[in-house]
């Protein structure tokens, strides 16, 4: 005590500045050393391996995602060579690379309490979503609600919403023939399933489908919001910040936001004007009321969501993180099942003599989900594109919050975020022989339990029915224009796979 009163005693007007920050830094310093030493020893992951500076410090993860273009799975995955299939990728989180242990990880809320560990959301301001929602009990009572609506039950209701958006890019890709348009497929499939959701969560508003060329604002923007992620994840506040920039000059700065802006105020107006309905008027089971009935207003009038839950603000943020949710991971499997069937003449030949008594009436009769998934081989197409997709490439962790997890020799203390990632476990050669090789017979013969344990599936009843409806006998001409396997490959992290930087995208001739 003695050197630091001496210290200030002796401090005149002119050195008081510096000597202050002299000893913020010097504070500053020994909390971050005290913070690295509690991480590397006295953290109850110190005893799991992996590199010491993943484990000191943040800047490990930020460096392959920031700097490097989101390949920490990559460098993960390396790791997981070198330390073996359990592994601490940052100061707060497992990796476990084997896909046996994907059922204790990922378990149901009635087997044992799990909660999210979603970080990324953080920086996107969506944290009060579902989705996002990390308190076990809260997730599942703001999860229930949407669930029923997403079901088997659910999906064959919103059928005829499916077959009325893939009737419209059916009908312009009919128009397309003979022109030489050249085409991208992936807008169109971001249009097509941004379409089909939004009806489903709002009702109204303009078709992307009805664009040109399929709204490619629509679709760069949620590339745009997906390669911002881990800049957020870095910078939680910047989104905060963005708040204050005037709309107009945010627009200027970077203008597919105006797209997220008029939907975010499309579903803010639609969950206004839901509030002021009557409910005694409505038949939430299949009645019009000036539109179709709408997900959010059935969570606003029937559902048993809390008052507070049911707030504009949490509503609109779901219907954002639903829609993103709901568009891209489907319209990105399309594309790569589009791909391959261009690409592989005796798979889409296949295909096409499976479906083609179930579209010959078509438009007049749609086939339903019920019949499609019976095709077995369209079904094998795309369980292979959705191998072969990954939905995501990132790690989404999950915390026992009062139970530890046992794997093999290593008790993973309760509170622990542990995550594994569908791309490891998509491409195990153990399971998937060729993993590489797009082959939809590994799906009809010889199916082993390993490989349904290690496949996480994502939307059929939209895929099938573009499939179908695309590729049926007389169905639209077109044919792959300079596009091959990088352009809807998964080279990326940004939660959303991303392709090669710089791609043209999937693009197609309507010769």
């Amino acid at each position: 005590m003695g050197a630091l009163a001496d210290f200030w005693l002796e401090t005149d007007a002119r050195e008081l500045r510096w000597k202050i920050i002299l000893t913020v830094v010097a504070i500053l310093v020994i909390r971050r050393v005290y913070i690295i030493i509690d991480r590397l020893y006295l953290s109850p992951l110190a005893k799991f391996p992996g590199p010491k500076l993943a484990a000191a410090t943040s800047l490990y993860e930020s460096y392959y995602d920031v700097i490097k273009g989101g390949v920490y799975y990559k460098q993960i995955q390396k790791l997981h060579k070198i330390y073996g299939p359990i592994l601490r990728v940052n100061p707060y989180e497992l990796s476990v690379d084997d896909g046996s242990f994907y059922d204790t990880v990922y378990v149901s809320g009635g087997i044992r309490q799990t909660e999210e560990f979603n970080y990324f959301v953080q920086g996107l301001d969506l944290g009060n979503t579902f989705f996002a929602t990390k308190d076990h009990k809260l997730h599942r009572q703001r999860r229930r609600p949407v669930e029923p609506y997403f079901s088997r039950a659910g999906v064959t209701k919103l059928e005829p919403i499916m077959s009325e958006c893939v009737q419209k890019l059916s009908d312009r890709y009919d128009s397309f023939e003979g022109t030489g348009k050249i085409s991208r497929v992936d807008h169109a499939m971001q249009a097509l399933t941004g379409d089909i959701i939004r009806r489903v969560c709002i009702g109204d508003g303009e078709d992307y489908l009805d664009d040109e060329e399929f709204s490619p604002g629509w679709h760069d923007l949620m590339h745009s919001i997906a390669l911002c992620i881990p800049v957020f994840v870095v910078f939680p506040w910047v989104i905060h910040f963005l708040k204050f920039i005037p709309e107009k000059a945010l627009v200027w700065i970077a203008p597919h936001t105006q797209a997220f802006n008029t939907y975010r105020e499309m579903a803010t107006k639609h969950i206004e004007d839901t509030k002021k309905e009557d409910p005694s008027k409505i038949d939430l089971d299949g009645a019009k009321i000036g539109s179709k009935p709408t997900l959010f207003r059935y969570l606003i009038h029937k559902s048993d969501l809390s008052e507070e839950d049911k707030d504009t603000h949490r509503l609109a943020n779901e219907a954002q993180s639903l829609l993103g949710a709901g568009s891209v991971t489907t319209a990105r499997t399309a594309t790569v099942c589009i791909y391959y069937l261009l690409k592989c003449p005796e798979i889409c030949a296949r295909v096409q003599e499976e479906i083609k008594d179930f579209v010959v009436d078509w438009p007049e009769t749609a086939p339903t989900f019920q019949d499609l998934e019976k095709l077995t081989y369209l079904q094998a197409v795309i369980k292979e594109g959705l191998r072969v997709s990954y939905g995501s490439l990132h790690r989404l962790s999950r915390i026992s919050p009062h139970e530890p997890l046992q794997y093999k020799d290593w008790t993973i203390p309760p509170g622990v975020p542990v995550g594994m990632n569908a791309y490891y476990m998509h491409t195990d050669p153990e399971i998937y022989p060729e993993p590489f090789k797009f082959d939809p017979d590994r799906w009809l013969d010889n199916v082993t339990p390993e490989m349904k344990r290690n496949f996480v599936p994502l939307a059929y009843a939209e895929i099938s029915l573009v499939l179908a409806v695309l590729f049926r006998p007389g169905g639209p001409k077109f044919r792959l224009y300079e596009t091959d396997e990088t352009d809807i490959g998964s080279l990326h992290d940004y939660i959303i796979p991303i392709g090669r930087f710089g791609s043209k995208g999937a693009r197609i001739i309507f010769d």
